[in-house]
C-alpha cells in the first residue's frame, strides 16, 4: 500500500495513530489517511524518519481541520459513519458513537448512555477497566453496535 499510494510506512503511521506498528491491522474496505494538509513536517508531533521522504505537495496550508474527520470504517453498505480517531480495537460492529472529555470514566459514559459497563468495556477493550485507555478529546468510543 504504501508503495503504491507514494507514502513511507512512517507517515502512513504518524496519520492513521490507529494502525499498529507493523500494520497488522489494516482492514478491507477501510479508508486511511494517506496524505496529509499542507507539509506534514509541520504537523504537532511529527518527527520525520532519515528514512522516510515527503512525497506530499508542499502548500502554505498548515493548519490542520478544528473536527476530526468522519470516515468510513465499517463494512461497504452499512451506512454507518466513523468518527476518527477512535480506540484502539474499537468493535468493528459499532453504530453509535462517543467522543471522549476531560474527567469521563468509563462507568460514568456507560451510566450516561444506559449501557452495561461490561458492554463498555468489552466494544472498547483499550479503555482498560480503570480508564487508562481513555483518551480525552482525542478517542471516540462504542456505545452500541447493530
Amino acid at each position: 500500500m504504501t508503495d503504491k499510494l507514494s507514502i513511507s510506512r512512517n507517515n502512513l503511521l504518524f496519520l492513521n495513530p490507529e494502525l499498529f506498528q507493523n500494520c497488522t491491522n489494516l482492514l478491507a474496505d477501510t479508508y486511511y489517511c494517506v496524505q496529509p494538509v499542507g507539509y506534514i513536517a509541520t504537523y504537532s508531533g511529527y518527527r520525520e524518519s532519515s528514512t522516510s521522504t515527503v512525497p506530499f505537495d508542499e502548500t502554505s496550508s498548515t493548519s490542520l481541520p478544528s473536527q476530526p474527520p468522519m470516515i468510513e470504517l465499517s463494512a461497504t453498505g452499512t451506512g454507518v459513519t466513523t468518527p476518527y480517531p477512535v480506540q484502539t480495537g474499537m468493535v468493528a460492529t459499532c453504530d453509535e458513537f462517543y467522543k471522549v472529555i476531560a474527567d469521563d470514566s468509563s462507568v460514568d459514559i456507560a451510566n450516561a448512555n444506559g449501557i452495561p459497563v461490561a458492554s463498555f468495556y468489552t466494544w472498547n477493550p483499550a479503555v482498560e477497566t480503570d480508564c487508562s485507555g481513555l483518551q480525552a478529546i482525542y478517542d471516540w468510543t462504542c456505545l452500541d453496535t447493530y
